[in-house]
């Protein structure tokens, strides 16, 4: 699979997901709130790392890996964005376990 492939798969598989967070959170399921969140931003950063043309690591928080990615490649993001999307992916990457659990309310 092409890296372009691998990239538009991973982004609609997010999509899809993005809805189910939605549903998770009007019907106020918090514990699938935080799981489905968590999917979507994993989802969508290997998506754009696949993009990048860069193989990410089977682990659910990216985000350090995709920052030092665009820096090696002169991708201009936005400090106080790429500051929000680190914070927001470990966050959510730490939470995800306990909400399997039922541990989040």
């Amino acid at each position: 699979m092409k890296n372009e492939e691998r990239a538009d798969r991973l982004l609609s598989e997010a999509e899809s997901i993005f809805n189910e967070f939605e549903q998770a959170l009007e019907s106020e399921n918090w514990n699938l709130t935080i799981r489905r969140a968590q999917e979507v931003v994993e989802l969508v950063l290997k998506g754009l790392l696949a993009q990048l043309g860069i193989d990410y690591p089977k682990v659910h928080d990216v985000a350090p890996i995709f920052k030092r990615s665009v820096e090696e490649r002169g991708v201009m993001v936005d400090e106080e964005f790429m500051n929000w999307l680190i914070e927001i992916s470990a966050d959510l990457s730490t939470k995800r376990a306990p909400s399997f659990y039922f541990e989040a309310e």
